[in-house]
């Protein structure tokens, strides 16, 4: 509601003035009723409600050239002056005990009242902005049907009790609150000070008709507004005469049927002005006139249902008399949300200087169809039709008012019904909505879920906004209707710059909606985008809104996907952002200017798409949410066991080891995992989570020193573990060992065990209709509290505790999920260890939110065996590091990865070989990216819509990247920023404390180039830089021509002190059996082919069977350099 002060004054005057006219009309009524019999009280009542509106058919004309000839401040003191002399004359005639007396009063606070409308009208949208028109006429309907209530109440109640002085008194009293109120407005100027006023008091009625009847859009507003004054003035006469009679009750019902529809009228006035927000908009007008309609009907209907002699006790004791009372709170509550939008947009739209006039106007109308349905009513009662009946005629007549909206304002009306149609039963939230008010020309561009989408955007944008539309749908009849009220403008995929139709409309100062996909999406997630969108916004030179639309994608007017149920009415999640302009260099030209536009473009949709999937605050809630979508019985992992985990089942599951490990680990914070890539690790992960427990997830391959060291170092006392894990890799010494120092071990077969039938049973009722169900834990967790703690390999010392939050991981899948189509219809097949932050985070956390099925293999070092996993399981996509990739390609068969579609890779550079591998024999394209741990994991992904070979592809959205120049080397130190970046180092010298990134900013320790199109290439880690004659070689560059040398012998190349040259390199190699070996001048040779410095050359080759090598398919490089350390 608007906080403008020069409104409250002017709110207070309306306020006295409409509750003195029905404190003295309602006191004659009473008075009247006391001196006369009833027939002739009831005839003094209409008589009074007839001269009370008989001065706005005579003087309107006069009022309303009054109140734009002279200053609006200073007319509403003197007619409020006027109103103290009225409330004195009517003391005099009430203690007179004069009914004719009190007639004329009443027709003088009648005359006041009609000077007083245009002035209070044409105030509003002189001393307010536009957007608080809505929220201000909102306050000023409720206020005016308070004062009616409280006056009509008062008057009736004080002349009762306490007879004609206490009425006089009242009466007065409110007059000077009045004329005090009065004095603190605002003074102004006058809107037409030369306009003429004729002598004639009563002329101009018709002129003032005439002027309104000019503008159609404001005469067809009044006439529509005319009917909400006409109906509520019946509602409120013949209600309680109704009502009274049938129910035989006392003068309570009257009070309680006023105060109910009052209620409803400032409800709906004050609902309809935070739902336009104070945007003085028609497009609520036509639900509000249904609403009316059906609500009256329903109101008649009941009227039928009530019992006899019930008493006003009947109005809130049965069945029918809830239904009374709620359909008359109702028809108010649609009456007020009628009214407001009409009243807004004829302040807005009247002339400036003629405000007052056209408000006059309006009050003409509406007298007249107050007196005109009055008589009718009056009429049809005499001629013997039951007041039941008028009831029926009201509602029909707000069904006529419907149906005349529509005619009168059919795109409006068409915005309004759609919005309410959609918004109730797709249930819209929409965050952001704010940007939508954004001023001036703008493209709104939009993702394309389904055929729904466009209705959905038109119903928050209406009219102001075009539509781009492929010509396909634009050229059909239904849609060329559809173009009468819907800018459409039809666009052609084959004729790009058809779109030109658009960049003119934009020119023009208008605004318009894309789709920049240019077809409904196959996957749920973001598509390529089209040249000519891109092009438009390039050449319009204006902000973009970005709009993620989400839910839609399940509808039945979306395309069949696999793996999407399909829904009539799914739940639809609307997400906008703030407006943005692309700039592209001048200097860009043609193609290359359309596809940089189209990449930008791209970006935009992708970071919306970041920020509306990145909403869970934690893990739990993000599984439920994605076992609600997807239905508790798909299946969302499988393993090598057989064991086949639906959602469901992992709820359950994780419920049932929450509670039975909760008495365990009571006394265990954080607690160690030393668990193989199964169905078990997601269900232990859901129950320490649901137990506020953090899982620090173990490295079995480090050794049993590091591996205490990162014990200590996290200050954990007790790992879990699994029986079929110690044997399979063959741990017993390992697990002896922390046995020995003290390190308690839970092995999952044993907690299994020692579930009971109670527990179980709680755990079901929970996961079924509890806590679970929805994502709640036993213990209170955030976004920031540590999810996991993943382990450096210890590469540079004693390995380091990286503490990695809920919000670090969802926001890394939401990135993920931005970024590439991964997607519900996919299979997921992962053997990447979970210790490793790949594995866990795009492996296992990343399918299992998004709602894809899991594959899941404990090793990834079994060649043989996952082909033909592959080709039993027929995943979609595969995760893998160069090593795993290129093992796993050479023992397949050419069909056991034919149902791949795309193969994820990251952790190590993608070799040639490995590429050529997979795209030769499977017809597979590996997509590489990069990522740290300390980054959960992933950074950058080359993806099916945008890649580039040879680089690690765009940072994912969300992720602030600063580069800084590296002394000595043609590349950049690379730092991030970004929800997905850790809550920091846990380090063996400060156990358990976290350290904090300096503000936020990751040093990834590595050096990289970007070109102009954002794609990132890893030159080398820093470290791995030999210093060679004051020179920088590049550790990895050397390995790179070496792999272009001989592509099938893994190479790792290693720097050693010189005396001489301060450095020298060592490049170690492992041929395969019945290779050729490797010679120095084979490489020198390919070097001085690809014109490269002869100091990139190693000084010598060393020869292994195998190399060193770490869990996640990495070289080992401390390994092999303790292998050749000078002595």
């Amino acid at each position: 509601m608007t906080r403008n002060p020069a409104l409250h004054p002017l709110l207070a005057t309306a306020f006295f003035g409409a509750m003195n006219d029905n404190l003295l009309r309602a006191a004659l009524v009473v008075l009247a009723t006391l001196l006369v019999p009833a027939s002739q009280a009831a005839l003094i009542a209409l008589l009074a409600s007839g001269l009370m509106m008989l001065p706005y058919l005579l003087v309107s004309g006069l009022a309303g050239r009054l109140a734009d000839k002279r200053e609006k401040a200073g007319l509403i003191r003197w007619i409020k002056a006027a109103e103290l002399a009225i409330a004195c004359l009517a003391s005099a005639a009430l203690l007179a005990h004069s009914l004719p007396f009190l007639l004329v009063v009443i027709f003088a606070m009648g005359t006041h009242s009609a000077f007083y409308g245009p002035l209070k009208q044409g105030w509003l949208p002189e001393r307010l902005p536009a957007a608080d028109l809505v929220p201000a006429n909102a306050l000023l309907e409720t206020a005016t049907f308070a004062a009616i209530l409280l006056g009509t109440l008062g008057g009736g109640a004080l002349m009762a009790l306490w007879g004609a002085p206490a009425v006089a008194t009242a009466s007065v009293l409110i007059a000077l609150a009045g004329i005090a109120a009065s004095l603190r407005l605002p003074t102004g100027q006058p809107a037409a000070p030369a306009l003429h006023i004729p002598a004639n008091p009563f002329s101009g009625n018709i002129t003032l008709l005439q002027d309104l009847a000019a503008d159609r859009g404001l005469m067809r507003a009044a006439l529509l507004e005319s009917w909400f004054w006409a109906a509520g003035a019946v509602y409120l006469s013949a209600l309680p005469v109704f009502l009274r009679g049938l129910l035989d009750a006392d003068q309570l019902l009257v009070s309680t049927i006023m105060a109910v529809f009052a209620a409803g009228i400032g409800a709906g006035s004050l609902l309809i002005a935070r739902l336009l927000r104070g945007k003085p908009s028609l497009t609520s007008t036509a639900p509000s006139a249904l609403l009316l309609a059906l609500g009256g009907l329903v109101l008649y209907a009941a009227l039928l249902a009530l019992p006899a002699r019930g008493g006003t006790a009947a109005l809130f004791t049965t069945p029918s008399g809830i239904v009374t009372t709620l359909s008359i709170l109702a028809v108010a509550m649609a009456g007020g949300a009628y009214a407001v939008p009409l009243a807004a947009a004829i302040q807005t739209r009247s002339p400036p200087d003629a405000r007052a006039r056209i408000q006059a106007g309006k009050g003409i109308l509406s007298a007249a169809a107050i007196t005109a349905t009055s008589l009718l009513m009056a009429l049809l009662t005499t001629l013997g039709l039951p007041l039941s009946a008028q009831f029926l005629i009201l509602a029909t007549g707000s069904a006529t008012a419907f149906a005349a909206t529509l005619r009168f304002f059919p795109a409006e009306a068409l915005q309004g019904l759609l919005r309410l149609l959609l918004g109730t039963l797709l249930r819209v939230k929409i965050t952001g909505g704010e940007n939508l008010n954004t001023t001036g020309p703008v493209i709104y561009a939009s993702n394309h879920q389904s055929l729904l989408d466009g209705p959905l955007l038109f119903s928050l944008l209406g009219p102001q906004a075009a539509f781009a539309m492929t010509s396909i749908w634009a050229d059909r009849p239904f849609m060329q209707k559809v173009a009468r009220l819907v800018p459409i403008l039809a666009t052609d995929h084959t004729k790009p710059m058809s779109i030109k139709a658009m960049a003119r409309r934009i020119a023009a100062g208008q605004s318009c909606v894309i789709f920049p996909e240019g077809r409904i999406t196959a996957t749920g997630a973001l598509m390529k985008i089209y040249p000519g969108t891109s092009w438009l916004v390039d050449q319009a030179n204006v902000p973009v809104i970005p709009i993620h639309i989400e839910g839609l994608e399940f509808s039945r007017q979306s395309r069949p996907k696999h793996g999407f149920p399909r829904r009539w009415f799914p739940k639809v999640r609307l997400t906008i952002g703030p407006a943005q302009r692309i700039t592209l260099d001048p200097d860009l030209k043609g193609r290359k200017r359309r596809e940089r536009a189209a990449l930008m473009v791209s970006e935009l949709l992708e970071t919306q798409r970041y920020i509306a999937l990145n909403r869970y605050d934690t893990l739990p809630q993000a599984l439920a949410d994605t076992a609600a979508l997807y239905g508790a019985n798909r299946s969302a992992l499988v393993d090598h066991t057989g064991t086949d985990l639906s959602h469901g089942k992992l709820t359950l599951a994780g419920d049932v080891l929450a509670r039975t490990l909760s008495p365990l680990l009571k006394d265990d914070p954080t607690v160690g995992l030393l668990l193989p890539t199964a169905a078990g690790v997601p269900a232990v992960l859901l129950a320490l989570w649901r137990m506020g427990v953090t899982p620090a997830m173990l490295n079995p391959t480090l050794g049993p020193g590091p591996l205490k060291t990162c014990l200590t170092t996290a200050q954990i006392t007790t790992v879990i573990t699994s029986t079929a894990m110690v044997d399979q890799a063959k741990l017993h010494g390992l697990i002896a060992d922390l046995e020995a120092a003290g390190i308690r071990i839970l092995r999952t077969e044993d907690i299994r065990a020692s579930v009971t039938i109670a527990t179980k049973a709680r755990a079901f009722l929970s996961a079924k209709f509890g806590p679970a169900r929805k994502g709640s834990t036993l213990v209170p967790i955030t976004r920031d509290t540590p999810a996991a703690i993943l382990f450096t390999s210890g590469t540079e010392g004693a390995p380091k505790g990286v503490v990695l939050s809920h919000a670090n991981f969802l926001a890394n899948i939401a990135q993920l999920r931005a970024h590439t189509d991964v997607n519900a219809g996919d299979r997921i097949f992962t053997a990447l260890p979970v210790f490793h932050s790949f594995g866990l985070t795009a492996g296992i956390l990343l399918p299992l939110v998004v709602g894809a099925q899991v594959v899941a293999y404990p090793s990834p070092l079994h060649y043989k065996v996952i082909p033909e996993l592959a080709y039993y399981h027929q995943p979609t996509v595969i995760f893998g590091t160069d090593s795993f990739l290129s093992g796993w390609g050479r023992r397949a068969h050419d069909y056991d990865f034919a149902s791949l579609r795309t193969a994820i890779a990251g952790a190590e550079p993608i070799k040639q070989a490995t590429r050529d591998l997979w795209s030769r024999r499977f017809g597979v394209r590996i997509l590489e990216g990069y990522g740290a741990t300390e980054t959960a994991p992933v950074l950058s992904l080359n993806t099916p819509v945008s890649s580039r070979d040879g680089t690690v592809g765009r940072f994912l959205p969300g992720i602030e990247p600063r580069l800084e120049p590296i002394t000595g080397v043609d590349a950049f130190k690379l730092y991030v920023r970004g929800e997905n970046i850790m809550r920091g180092y846990i380090r063996a010298t400060a156990p358990g404390v976290i350290e904090a990134p300096e503000d936020g900013w990751y040093d990834t320790g590595d050096a990289v180039t970007l070109d102009d199109d954002g794609f990132i290439t890893i030159r080398g880690r820093i470290k791995r830089f030999a210093k060679i004659g004051g020179e920088m070689v590049s550790l990895a560059a050397v390995e790179a021509l070496s792999e272009r040398t001989w592509p099938n012998i893994p190479a790792a190349a290693i720097a050693q002190p010189d005396p001489r040259k301060g450095n020298r390199v060592i490049l170690v190699l492992a041929p395969p059996h019945g290779e050729k070996a490797p010679t120095l001048d084979a490489l020198k040779t390919q070097a001085r082919a690809e014109g490269m410095a002869e100091i990139m050359l190693p000084a010598r080759l060393e020869l292994l069977a195998k190399l060193p090598m770490l869990a996640s398919g990495k070289p080992d490089y401390p390994a092999i350099a303790k292998l050749y350390a000078d002595p």
